[in-house]
């Protein structure tokens, strides 16, 4: 049976690269890395208007940019993965959550590449089962890693955070309910949705989506695994995270009363986190708001 495992990417791979450039990539042919990211990959950039100069410029590096003498030590996505007990098969899907910014774009392109499979780029989440994402490369073998850029994921701040919490709960739909659906690609399969790295905003948030899917269709694992580092001998394994046992239907209810009523709901397990009382009313906030579509998407 394979696995769905869906990683938030952050960027650690570009200073571990920096920091081994001796011996793997010359420091020269990362800045042009960096500075290809810094032009090519802009907001408003579909996959088309850089899959070429990707192919020119950046496939050529890809070996020598991810080949590590201890690979589990190239970047907490790639350590993750190959960490996983079981060992992640050619035949599970990998969805790499990139932030939407040049250089996320590049480290979740550079990590796709040391998994030696093909490579699909999503420019946004879409709630499509029949949704691939745009073929980039058709190098290696095995299901195609997913990236799916985030729109708005650069939190310097809550309101910007907030702004990006909608499309971070549809990729999650996509990856760990669309296609695991009983006549998606990947019908019965476990998600594992691994703490790894990404903005570290983001992760508490990726643990309250993993436990109301799995409460609507287990299994569902998330587990943690330390970034290494290169000079240490022992090498850390995947910490599992414990995930509770959420009422979804029974929260879905609470947020849809507040949103349909300014009364209380007639449950304080939410308050303060999904839905606030302010001027004697009760109100969603933005957690509340995407949550309420979120599991309406359950439904």
């Amino acid at each position: 049976m394979s696995t769905v495992h869906v990683l938030p990417c952050g960027t650690s791979i570009l200073r571990n690269l920096e920091k081994g450039f001796g011996n793997n990539l010359p420091y020269s042919r990362l800045r042009h890395l960096l500075g290809w990211a810094r032009d090519e990959l802009r907001l408003d950039a579909p996959v088309s208007a850089w899959s070429g100069s990707f192919t020119r410029d950046v496939v050529p590096l890809l070996g020598s940019a991810t080949a590590w003498s201890q690979p589990v030590a190239l970047s907490a996505e790639i350590g993750s993965l190959l960490r996983h007990t079981p060992a992640v098969k050619s035949e599970d899907l990998v969805v790499l959550l990139a932030s939407d910014t040049p250089n996320g774009m590049l480290a979740a392109l550079l990590n796709a590449g040391r998994l030696n499979r093909p490579i699909h780029v999503h420019m946004r989440p879409v709630l499509d089962l029949q949704d691939s994402g745009e073929p980039l490369t058709d190098h290696g073998s095995g299901e195609p890693v997913h990236i799916i850029r985030i729109p708005g994921l650069r939190p310097v701040n809550t309101a910007t955070f907030n702004d990006a919490l909608h499309e971070i709960a549809n990729a999650m739909l996509w990856a760990g309910w669309l296609r695991r659906r009983p006549h998606g690609p990947f019908a019965e399969s476990d998600l594992v949705v691994h703490l790894a790295g990404g903005y570290k905003a983001t992760l508490p948030y990726l643990l309250v989506l993993a436990e109301y899917l799995k409460g609507a269709r287990s299994p569902v694992r998330a587990v943690c695994l330390h970034e290494a580092d290169p000079d240490e001998p022992d090498i850390p394994e995947p910490v599992e995270i414990r995930l509770r046992r959420v009422n979804w239907q029974g929260d879905l209810s609470l947020l849809e009363k507040v949103h349909a009523s300014a009364d209380h709901p007639g449950d304080d397990r939410l308050k303060d986190f999904a839905y606030t009382r302010s001027d004697g009313r009760y109100v969603l906030n933005d957690l509340g708001t995407q949550l309420r579509l979120f599991l309406r998407c359950l439904a």
